[in-house]
């Protein structure tokens, strides 16, 4: 069985930035290279998602509320009690969904097996 692990190590600083679990992507990466686990899988490296990415899913006026991290707007699109607004959080969405469509596209592309 193959396993695959998409590695956010160009991405770690902006993972890091969710205040709800601060370090939380650094403190997962060293669990698996300490435990010796990367030689068991393959690696591979995720890039940001692009603004083209965001709008196949999302409306432009929602990615512009969340680049500018402002308040209004933040009922209109959830982004309220647990999905707030926070400092860098354009960078930490665009890391987090592009390590996501990372890992889609491996699965899409059959290089890994749901199982």
């Amino acid at each position: 069985m193959r396993v695959g692990y998409v590695d956010p190590l160009n991405l770690i600083t902006d993972l890091d930035l969710l205040s709800s679990n601060i370090k939380r992507s650094s403190i997962v990466r060293s669990l698996i290279y300490a435990y010796d686990l990367p030689k068991h899988m393959t690696i591979i490296q995720p890039q940001k998602a692009t603004d083209l990415d965001f709008i196949e899913f999302h409306s432009d006026d929602y990615i512009q509320s969340i680049k500018k991290a402002s308040s209004t707007n933040q009922e209109e699109f959830g982004l309220t009690d647990d999905c707030y607004l926070f400092e860098g959080v354009y960078e930490y969405i665009k890391a987090v969904a592009g390590t996501t469509l990372c890992a889609a596209q491996a699965l899409k592309n059959q290089m890994f097996l749901l199982k």
